[in-house]
C-alpha cells in the first residue's frame, strides 16, 4: 500500500504468505450485504494456473463499477498504475514481514528478505503478472482511497477469487469503501463463473473473524496451536 500516516496502517490483517505450514482459514461468502471492514488481507498460496480465464490486470481492462443500493459508497476498481504499484508493494512487503515475525511464524532475522522473495515469486512481472488483479479503489470524487489484490485460482471446491489484500487508507475508512470493494470482487467472481470468494485470517485476529462471519463467510479450515515454551 502507499505509505500511510501511520506506518502500521492500523491493519486488520496482514498479507499472509507462501508457507509450507499452510495455516489457512478460508472463507466462502454467502450472497448478502457486507459490513464495512477497515482492512482485509489474505493468504498467499502457491502460484496457481490461470489457464482459460481472461485477466483484467492490463491497463486497458474495464473498470469494475456497480451501485449496490442508493446508500452504498461508490467506487470503481481500476488497474494500479506503476507508481501506485511500486509504493503499494514496498509497504506491503515490509508490513508482511513485520506481521509474520509478530505472529511467531518467522524469525526476525531474514524476514524482509524472505518476504521480498515471496512477493517476487508471486508477482514476477509486477503489476502485469498474468492472472493477478492489482487494483486501486477510486471513489466518486476521483480519489484513490485504497487497494485490492485478488486472483482467480483453483481450490478443492472449484475455482474461486482469492483475496490477497484489500486496504483502505486511514483518512477514508468507515465510509463503506471496503464493503463496496468486497462486493465488486464478488461480482467479478460471479461474472467469471467462479464458485466464490475466499481469504485468509490469522487466528488471533478476533475482530476480522467476527466481521467476516457477520458478512456471511464460513470457516473451512482452522489450524490451532498451544505454546508450551516461551
Amino acid at each position: 500500500m502507499a505509505v500511510a500516516q501511520d506506518p502500521r496502517r492500523d491493519r486488520v490483517e496482514s498479507v499472509a504468505g507462501l508457507d509450507d505450514q499452510r495455516a489457512e482459514r478460508l472463507a466462502i461468502p454467502a450472497h448478502r450485504p457486507f459490513d464495512d471492514v477497515p482492512h482485509l488481507a489474505s493468504f498467499l498460496p502457491r502460484p496457481a494456473s490461470h489457464g482459460g480465464l481472461p485477466s483484467m490486470s492490463r491497463d486497458d481492462a474495464p473498470n469494475v463499477q456497480r451501485r449496490r443500493n442508493d446508500d452504498a459508497a461508490m467506487i470503481r476498481l481500476e488497474p494500479m498504475d506503476e507508481a501506485t504499484y511500486v509504493a503499494w508493494r514496498e509497504f506491503t512487503v515490509a508490513d508482511y514481514a513485520r506481521e509474520k515475525v509478530e505472529a511467531g511464524n518467522w524469525p526476525a532475522e531474514g524476514a524482509m528478505a524472505r518476504s521480498e522473495a515471496e512477493f517476487a515469486a508471486l508477482l514476477p512481472d509486477g503489476r502485469r503478472t498474468a492472472g493477478h488483479e492489482l487494483r486501486s479503489m477510486i471513489n466518486e470524487d476521483g480519489e484513490r482511497v485504497g487497494y485490492a489484490w485478488f486472483v482467480p485460482e483453483d481450490r478443492p471446491i472449484g475455482r474461486v477469487a482469492f483475496i490477497y489484500d484489500i486496504a483502505v487508507d486511514p483518512p477514508h475508512r468507515r465510509k463503506g469503501y471496503a464493503r463496496q470493494a468486497l462486493a465488486e470482487i464478488e461480482a467479478f467472481a460471479r461474472e467469471q463463473g467462479l464458485v466464490g470468494v475466499s481469504l485468509h485470517v490469522f487466528g488471533d485476529n478476533a475482530g476480522a473473524r467476527r466481521l467476516y462471519l457477520e458478512a456471511g463467510y464460513i470457516e473451512t479450515n482452522v489450524v490451532m496451536l498451544k505454546r508450551v515454551t516461551r
